[in-house]
């Protein structure tokens, strides 16, 4: 069953209405996670890794919380952030 939602959810990514920063974001936070869905990066990181300013990063981790994607900001920790369970690997 956990598979038939994980491609509902795969199939309404792309129609989310992300901006090419959040989607950037999201790939990066995809490749990266380790099992459960867990990886440890910083938006410093993140914004040296797309050639985005520390602003935009966060606006786009902000936006992926406010959509479901990851967790809330009081949930993750500096560096820690946590992919939504049906998106985890």
């Amino acid at each position: 069953m956990a598979f038939w939602f994980n491609s509902l959810l795969f199939e309404y990514l792309p129609n989310a209405g992300l901006t090419p920063t959040e989607r950037d974001v999201l790939d990066i936070l995809f490749a990266r996670q380790e099992p459960g869905g867990v990886l440890f990066i910083t938006q410093a990181v993140l914004s040296e890794r797309l050639g985005v300013q520390q602003p935009n990063i966060s606006k786009a981790l902000g936006r992926l919380s406010d959509l479901g994607i990851i967790d809330p900001p009081h949930l993750r920790r500096r560096g820690r952030i946590r992919l939504h369970r049906l998106l985890a690997a």
